[in-house]
Protein backbone atom coordinates (compact mmCIF):
# COMPACT_ATOMS: atom_id res chain seq x y z
CA UNK A 1 0.00 0.00 0.00
CA UNK A 2 2.71 2.65 0.72
CA UNK A 3 4.18 4.08 -2.48
CA UNK A 4 0.80 4.27 -4.19
CA UNK A 5 -0.15 7.61 -5.80
CA UNK A 6 -2.85 9.63 -4.21
CA UNK A 7 -3.67 10.38 -7.51
CA UNK A 8 -2.76 9.61 -10.76
CA UNK A 9 -2.65 12.73 -13.52
CA UNK A 10 -0.94 12.44 -17.15
CA UNK A 11 1.71 14.74 -17.30
CA UNK A 12 0.27 16.94 -20.80
CA UNK A 13 -2.27 17.86 -18.28
CA UNK A 14 -0.05 20.22 -16.05
CA UNK A 15 1.78 21.27 -19.25
CA UNK A 16 -0.10 23.36 -21.44
CA UNK A 17 2.07 26.45 -20.99
CA UNK A 18 5.93 26.58 -20.42
CA UNK A 19 6.85 27.62 -16.16
CA UNK A 20 7.19 30.97 -16.57
CA UNK A 21 4.54 31.56 -19.36
CA UNK A 22 6.32 33.94 -21.70
CA UNK A 23 5.25 32.82 -24.73
CA UNK A 24 1.67 32.98 -23.33
CA UNK A 25 0.79 35.84 -21.02
CA UNK A 26 0.78 38.23 -23.73
CA UNK A 27 -2.28 36.92 -25.31
CA UNK A 28 -3.79 36.01 -21.79
CA UNK A 29 -3.24 38.85 -19.83
CA UNK A 30 -6.46 40.66 -20.54
CA UNK A 31 -8.59 38.08 -20.99
CA UNK A 32 -7.04 36.73 -17.04
CA UNK A 33 -7.38 40.15 -15.64
CA UNK A 34 -10.99 40.62 -17.18
CA UNK A 35 -12.37 37.26 -16.61
CA UNK A 36 -10.74 37.44 -12.79
CA UNK A 37 -11.41 41.11 -11.83
CA UNK A 38 -15.37 39.60 -12.48
CA UNK A 39 -15.00 37.04 -10.51
CA UNK A 40 -13.56 38.58 -7.68
CA UNK A 41 -16.38 41.64 -7.61
CA UNK A 42 -19.17 38.79 -7.73
CA UNK A 43 -17.61 36.85 -4.48
CA UNK A 44 -20.30 37.23 -1.97
CA UNK A 45 -20.36 34.41 0.42
CA UNK A 46 -17.19 33.10 0.54
CA UNK A 47 -14.76 31.38 -1.99
CA UNK A 48 -17.13 28.73 -2.72
CA UNK A 49 -19.93 30.90 -4.41
CA UNK A 50 -17.28 31.41 -7.36
CA UNK A 51 -17.06 27.64 -8.44
CA UNK A 52 -20.23 27.53 -10.57
CA UNK A 53 -18.93 31.14 -12.15
CA UNK A 54 -15.58 29.65 -12.79
CA UNK A 55 -16.34 26.65 -14.09
CA UNK A 56 -18.89 28.16 -16.45
CA UNK A 57 -16.33 30.37 -17.82
CA UNK A 58 -13.00 28.56 -17.91
CA UNK A 59 -14.63 25.46 -19.13
CA UNK A 60 -17.49 26.20 -21.24
CA UNK A 61 -17.57 29.42 -22.44
CA UNK A 62 -13.46 30.21 -22.89
CA UNK A 63 -12.52 26.28 -22.77
CA UNK A 64 -9.30 27.24 -21.70
CA UNK A 65 -9.31 24.10 -18.94
CA UNK A 66 -11.30 20.43 -19.25
CA UNK A 67 -13.50 19.50 -16.56
CA UNK A 68 -11.21 17.09 -15.10
CA UNK A 69 -8.61 19.65 -15.12
CA UNK A 70 -11.09 22.16 -13.32
CA UNK A 71 -11.76 19.55 -11.01
CA UNK A 72 -8.41 19.24 -10.44
CA UNK A 73 -7.67 22.89 -9.53
CA UNK A 74 -10.58 22.47 -7.47
CA UNK A 75 -9.11 19.75 -5.18
CA UNK A 76 -6.04 21.94 -5.07
CA UNK A 77 -7.31 24.47 -3.73
CA UNK A 78 -8.71 23.17 -0.84
CA UNK A 79 -5.75 21.17 -0.32
CA UNK A 80 -4.29 24.43 0.16
CA UNK A 81 -3.60 26.70 2.97
CA UNK A 82 -6.16 29.81 1.93
CA UNK A 83 -9.45 30.05 0.49
CA UNK A 84 -10.66 28.25 -2.46
CA UNK A 85 -10.54 31.54 -4.41
CA UNK A 86 -6.40 30.26 -5.12
CA UNK A 87 -7.95 28.02 -7.60
CA UNK A 88 -7.53 31.19 -9.13
CA UNK A 89 -3.66 30.58 -9.34
CA UNK A 90 -4.35 26.99 -10.85
CA UNK A 91 -6.23 27.89 -13.37
CA UNK A 92 -3.80 30.85 -14.51
CA UNK A 93 -0.97 29.01 -14.30
CA UNK A 94 -2.64 26.16 -16.47
CA UNK A 95 -3.30 29.09 -19.44
CA UNK A 96 -0.06 30.98 -19.06
CA UNK A 97 2.61 29.81 -16.70
CA UNK A 98 3.76 31.61 -13.17
CA UNK A 99 2.75 34.81 -14.71
CA UNK A 100 -0.76 34.05 -15.37
CA UNK A 101 -1.13 32.57 -12.03
CA UNK A 102 0.31 36.00 -10.72
CA UNK A 103 -2.24 37.87 -13.00
CA UNK A 104 -5.46 35.63 -11.92
CA UNK A 105 -3.97 35.69 -8.34
CA UNK A 106 -3.82 39.81 -8.01
CA UNK A 107 -7.13 40.36 -10.08
CA UNK A 108 -9.06 38.27 -7.75
CA UNK A 109 -8.21 39.73 -4.98
CA UNK A 110 -8.03 42.88 -6.24
CA UNK A 111 -11.95 44.12 -6.23
CA UNK A 112 -11.84 43.26 -2.07
CA UNK A 113 -9.02 45.47 -1.27
CA UNK A 114 -10.45 48.63 -3.01
CA UNK A 115 -14.09 47.49 -1.68
CA UNK A 116 -12.37 47.59 1.92
CA UNK A 117 -10.05 50.75 0.86
CA UNK A 118 -13.02 52.75 -0.84
CA UNK A 119 -15.25 52.22 2.88
CA UNK A 120 -12.76 52.46 5.32
CA UNK A 121 -12.56 56.07 5.50
CA UNK A 122 -16.38 56.48 5.12
CA UNK A 123 -16.97 54.09 8.15
CA UNK A 124 -14.13 55.47 10.61
CA UNK A 125 -15.15 59.28 9.61
CA UNK A 126 -18.94 58.49 10.52
CA UNK A 127 -17.55 56.79 13.90
CA UNK A 128 -15.85 59.48 14.75
CA UNK A 129 -17.92 62.62 13.67
CA UNK A 130 -21.36 60.43 15.08
CA UNK A 131 -19.50 60.42 18.63
CA UNK A 132 -18.86 64.56 17.97
CA UNK A 133 -21.98 65.25 17.39
CA UNK A 134 -23.90 63.50 19.75
CA UNK A 135 -21.92 64.33 22.49
CA UNK A 136 -21.03 68.30 21.74
CA UNK A 137 -24.00 69.31 20.20
CA UNK A 138 -26.66 67.88 21.40
CA UNK A 139 -26.57 68.08 25.09
CA UNK A 140 -26.13 64.34 25.67
CA UNK A 141 -25.46 63.58 29.09
CA UNK A 142 -21.98 62.51 30.72
CA UNK A 143 -23.27 58.55 31.34
CA UNK A 144 -24.38 58.89 27.49
CA UNK A 145 -21.39 60.06 25.86
CA UNK A 146 -19.56 57.33 27.73
CA UNK A 147 -21.81 54.58 26.80
CA UNK A 148 -21.14 56.07 22.89
CA UNK A 149 -18.71 53.90 21.59
CA UNK A 150 -19.79 50.92 22.60
CA UNK A 151 -23.41 50.62 21.97
CA UNK A 152 -21.89 51.18 18.51
CA UNK A 153 -20.49 47.62 18.29
CA UNK A 154 -23.04 44.49 18.88
CA UNK A 155 -20.81 42.58 20.41
CA UNK A 156 -23.02 41.59 23.42
CA UNK A 157 -26.24 40.73 21.60
CA UNK A 158 -24.36 38.74 19.08
CA UNK A 159 -21.72 36.84 20.59
CA UNK A 160 -23.15 36.34 24.18
CA UNK A 161 -26.73 35.95 23.22
CA UNK A 162 -26.83 35.10 19.90
CA UNK A 163 -29.34 37.44 17.97
CA UNK A 164 -28.77 37.32 14.21
CA UNK A 165 -27.13 39.98 12.04
CA UNK A 166 -30.22 41.16 10.22
CA UNK A 167 -31.62 41.84 13.42
CA UNK A 168 -29.19 43.57 14.94
CA UNK A 169 -29.53 45.69 11.36
CA UNK A 170 -32.61 46.41 11.97
CA UNK A 171 -32.75 47.10 15.38
CA UNK A 172 -29.38 49.69 14.96
CA UNK A 173 -31.07 51.37 11.91
CA UNK A 174 -34.71 51.33 14.14
CA UNK A 175 -32.01 52.98 17.34
CA UNK A 176 -30.73 55.67 15.43
CA UNK A 177 -34.10 56.87 13.88
CA UNK A 178 -35.28 56.71 17.41
CA UNK A 179 -31.83 58.76 18.41
CA UNK A 180 -32.26 61.46 15.58
CA UNK A 181 -36.01 61.77 16.46
CA UNK A 182 -35.43 62.27 20.16
CA UNK A 183 -32.29 64.98 19.74
CA UNK A 184 -33.36 66.63 16.68
CA UNK A 185 -34.11 69.79 17.58
CA UNK A 186 -31.27 70.34 19.74
CA UNK A 187 -29.06 68.62 16.82
CA UNK A 188 -29.78 71.31 14.43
Amino acid sequence: MAGLPLATVPPEVLTLSSFWGWERIGDYFGPLLALFLKTGTLIFGGGLVIIPLLEYEVVERLQWLTRSEFINGIAIGQLSPGPVVLTAAFIGFKVAGLRGALVASISIFTPSFLFIMAGAPILSSAKIFGYRRFSRRCGLPSWGRSLLPSVSYPYIALIRFQVPTWQLVLGGGGLGLLIGLMFRSSCA
